[in-house]
């Protein structure tokens, strides 16, 4: 077993806070959410912490990234930071009795190009819907569900404590194409670069749908881990431009195959 799977527990207490003696981060430039849907322009990456909840992910293919949640009593804190925005399920400081109070639904949508996106949740469901596509994805995640219809990113961290996963994993052209919008006519058929998933389990169930056609490659090590593949449960197939690294403890990873097309929406 690698050294690293050690360090998922204190990783996903949500990196920026302390959610066993309440839920604190430095809160300096954040402000109150107003209630009504929120956006903003020229944003590269994002930054989401939530707990006890579900948190919606599409993508409206604008330069805009727009949020709003369900009524609450205790609403989301958010800040921007030049090209950055940060949002927190609540206040700072809230205590660990108010937290268990909380069912929030946050609901984000993703410009046409997101650099990075980062999710990290604790007793949350997460879901993707359409096409959803971003230079690099963080998913550090505690006793949830992640889902995703056709999830798109040149490299993508799964943190993962007894949460399961099932997403397709679309084969995604250069960083030039993957700016474009439906709308463009790309003159060359696109070139299509490998892409590295990194996955890091404990008690978890990993199902990624994956191109067969472009071929993948799995590394698996840890304790009490199961793989399941395509063509006989190989490993290696095809050109292998999907790169998935598995690290689990008593933990699964199955590949089904992914039958969607990147052009057809």
């Amino acid at each position: 077993m690698k050294l690293r799977i050690l360090a998922i527990l204190p990783i996903l207490l949500l990196s920026s806070c302390d959610i066993v003696d309440g839920y604190n981060y430095a809160d300096e430039g954040y402000q109150k959410y107003s209630g009504e849907v929120t956006d903003f322009t020229d944003i590269e990456n994002i930054n989401v912490d939530w707990l006890n909840g579900s948190v919606s992910i599409g993508q409206n293919y604008d330069n805009i990234v727009s949020f709003y949640e369900n009524d609450s009593d205790y609403p989301l804190y958010y800040k921007v930071d030049g090209k950055e925005l940060n949002i927190k399920v609540v206040k700072s400081g809230m205590t660990s009795r108010h937290l268990k109070k909380l069912d929030k639904s946050l609901y984000l949508s993703l410009p046409a190009f997101t650099n990075k996106l980062t999710v990290s949740t604790v007793d949350t469901s997460i879901q993707m819907y359409g096409n959803v596509e971003v230079e690099s994805g963080s998913f550090n995640t505690v006793n949830g569900y992640f889902s995703a219809e056709k999830y798109c990113a040149k490299s993508t961290k799964i943190n993962s404590v007894e949460t399961s996963y099932y997403f397709t994993y679309m084969k995604c052209p250069n960083s030039e194409l993957i700016k474009s919008t439906p709308d463009d006519e790309p003159s060359d058929a696109p070139v299509y670069l490998k892409h590295e998933v990194d996955i890091d389990a404990v008690s978890a169930s990993i199902q990624i749908g994956v191109d067969k056609i472009n071929g993948y490659k799995v590394n698996c090590s840890g304790v009490k881990w199961d793989f399941q593949g395509l063509n006989g449960g190989k490993k290696n197939y095809g050109d292998e431009l999907l790169e998935i690294d598995f690290d689990g403890v008593s933990s699964s990873l199955s590949l089904f195959t992914n039958y969607y097309d990147y052009y057809q929406y």
